[in-house]
């Protein structure tokens, strides 16, 4: 079942706009105000930007919020790799 409410991580640059926070601090940030599942986006970084990137995900959304989940965009391989919750395939 879906949660009412997900978030996009998209780390393409003209999404990523001036922050100065990394895609792996916005997603500890928004997990511990209670977002349970995350969706990862990356159109133009390398297979192994994007597991290196999906692994610390996991990671951090396991320690910072229980039952926090990442789904890979477009990538079932690196969501397997990684122990992801789920692909989104478009």
């Amino acid at each position: 079942m879906f949660p009412a409410l997900y978030a996009i991580l998209d780390a393409s640059p003209e999404f990523a706009g001036p922050s100065r926070y990394s895609i792996l601090e916005i997603a500890e940030r928004l997990a511990g105000a209670g977002v349970e599942l995350f969706q990862y986006r990356d159109k133009y970084g390398s297979a192994r930007k994007i597991q290196e990137t999906s692994a610390a995900l996991v990671e951090r959304l396991a320690a910072a919020a229980d039952g926090a989940r990442l789904i890979v965009n477009d990538r079932a391989d690196v969501a397997a790799i990684v122990g992801a919750g789920g692909v989104h395939v478009g």
